[in-house]
Order: C-alpha cells, then structure tokens, then sequence
C-alpha cells in the first residue's frame, strides 16, 4: 500500500518505518514497510515524504466486543515488550509543554466554563505526568481507527506517526478511553476490564501503574480534546 505524507517530514519518516520493521520482526502485528531495491524504507514521489507497507487483512470497527478489547490490549502490551529494545528516539511531541501552549492559544475562544475546567486539568496534571513509572516506545493514538480486526484477533495496528517514548499507562489509557467509550460518552466498565485484563495478560500492572491510571485517562482526554478544539475552532476560521 502507497502512502504519500502531507504533513510528516522526510527527516522524521524513518524513525516510524523502522520501528514498524522492528515490531513486524518481533511478531507484533503491524503494516510492515517494504523496502527500495536500495534498501532505503522511505522515498519521495512528487516531492512529498512517501512509503510502501504491506496491506493487512481486517477491517476497523466502531462497536469493539469484550473479545476485540481483550486481544488489542494483549497487542498493545505485546508492542510495549517488543520495542523496548529499539534503538531510535522521539519525544511526545503533544505531551504536557504541546497541552501548554495549546491551552494558551485556546483560552481566549472558549467559554468561560471550559476555559477553567481546561486550566483547573492541566494544572492537576503538571505535576502528576507518571514519570516515575515504566515507559518506552508508545503508539499514541490507538483509537478504534488504527487497528484492524479479523473476525476476534488483531490483525494489525496501523497509523504509527504520533509514535514516541512515553508512559505506558498514557498509551494504555489512550486506547481504553476510546475503544470502552459508549455512544453517550460514558466508559463501558465491561470493555474496559476486557482491554485491561488483555494488556496484564503479558504485562502485569504494578501497583502504582494501577493507582495511575485515572489520571493517565484524565491526561489522554487532555491531549485529545485540546486537539479536538484545535481543530474545530482554529481549522474552521482559516477556511
């Protein structure tokens, strides 16, 4: 499968296509990059960053089963393991100083409630960003979206590029938040049990992994919502 970047840089593509080829030689089930006749995973095609991968089988889904949350919680923990020895860095580029500034450019537009519940969050979080605990390689953005399922199993995760070091609560959270998400926004406990139970299956949670986790949801919704309101507000004003 073709993929042509409008927004990645060329610089930052190969950390992305190395650590897929890394988790794809570890057995973790993701779109593996297929390499130039020279070697090279990332190429250029009418003058954007651009990249061959190979078409998974499965498909999304916006109803996730308990099974479905069981076995991509199993895969997430999975890839947590199998890249803890790759070698290639990112930093979170939306991590606590991205919430900042974020917040700084939104406050003037958004109401007054949410304007002080915005602040009052990212203030309970400046202190509390579970630096302590275990992390490494995180997907980031593993929302219902960037997995695809056959029938029950995992048969990939996909979309990468928000990939960086990080807490492994925060990506754990991340996906928990959206995959036992209800349609009226509440957390389905049943769901969000199955994924759980399915990342400690291969990677037990300490204690305090365990206490942190409330507040790992709280700092994914941070995350995601400034950009959410990013987007809505700031996109719609440029058309």
């Amino acid at each position: 499968m073709l993929t042509v970047f409008e927004v990645l840089k060329q610089e930052e593509l190969p950390f992305f296509l190395e650590l897929n080829r890394h988790l794809s030689m570890k057995g973790v089930a993701v779109a593996a990059p297929v390499a130039r006749k020279d070697g090279r995973l990332d190429s250029v095609l009418a003058g954007k960053p651009a990249c061959l991968v190979a078409c998974l089988k499965g498909s999304d889904t916006a109803l996730p089963t308990a099974e479905q949350c069981f076995h991509t919680g199993a895969m997430l923990a999975k890839m947590h393991l199998a890249a803890a020895d790759f070698p290639l860095e990112m930093e979170n580029p939306r991590y606590d100083a991205w919430w900042t500034e974020a917040c700084a450019r939104l406050l003037p537009v958004l109401s007054q409630d949410d304007a002080a519940l915005l602040c009052s969050e990212i203030d309970a979080l400046k202190d509390n960003l579970g630096n302590h605990l275990p992390s490494g390689i995180i997907h980031a953005d593993l929302f219902k979206d960037n997995v695809l399922l056959d029938g029950g199993q995992v048969s990939g995760f996909i979309d990468f590029y928000y990939a960086c070091r990080g807490n492994f609560m925060y990506d754990l959270a991340i996906a928990v938040n959206d995959w036992a998400r209800t349609a009226d926004n509440k957390l389905d406990e049943a769901l969000k049990k199955a994924f759980v139970g399915g990342y400690e299956g291969v990677r037990p949670l300490s204690a305090g992994e365990k206490a942190y986790f409330p507040t790992a949801q709280r700092a994914g919704c941070i995350r995601f919502g400034c950009r959410a309101c990013w987007i809505f507000i700031f996109r719609r004003r440029a058309r």
